[in-house]
């Protein structure tokens, strides 16, 4: 189910803790327009092999790269 269809809010101050094993694409897919219309932070397990291309998809959503430990991957976009 997509976050988008469960959480319709916007204007919000919202942190969320992703670990969805390899299915970060799908789910950033599933959550666009709750990203671009609050302030998140996100912590999210991104597995290697899909990183650079999910960095790269927050950027395309006003999202910054702030911080990196190993797999977990945290961004903002305020």
């Amino acid at each position: 189910m997509r976050l988008d269809a469960i959480i319709s809010c916007s204007g919000r101050r919202i942190a969320l803790k992703i670990d969805i094993e390899g299915h970060e694409l799908i789910a950033l897919d599933g959550m666009k327009r709750l990203l671009e219309t609050n302030q998140c932070f996100l912590q999210v397990e991104c597995w290697e092999e899909n990183s650079a291309l999910f960095v790269a998809e927050m950027a395309r959503c006003g999202y910054v790269l702030t911080h990196r430990i190993d797999v977990d991957h945290y961004f903002a976009n305020f």
